[in-house]
């Protein structure tokens, strides 16, 4: 908890239903939208084609991989192939 930090990004363009869905899934990490859909903001900004799209961000703010659909483990998977962040979870 105090070494990862996991933030959603919303592609609701509906703060209602953002706000709906975010209780809806008891999302307790941050959870950010900037309205604007897939198409523009922050899904441009990170060429994000699919969701859910993850980013793996290091302590020295580099994007050190980027993956798209979940599958149980992973998270573990992923961060195993990088030794320097073994001690954030």
């Amino acid at each position: 908890k105090d070494n990862l930090a996991i933030v959603g990004i919303s592609m609701d363009v509906n703060p209602k239903l953002w706000a709906q869905a975010t209780k809806r899934d008891s999302i307790t990490w941050t959870n950010l939208s900037d309205g604007k859909g897939s198409y523009a903001g922050a899904s441009s900004l990170y060429g994000i084609a699919g969701m859910p799209t993850y980013i793996l961000i290091n302590p020295l703010d580099t994007i050190v991989e980027r993956w798209e659909g979940f599958s149980s483990g992973i998270f573990k998977e992923k961060l195993n192939k990088y030794p320097d962040l073994k001690n954030l979870y």
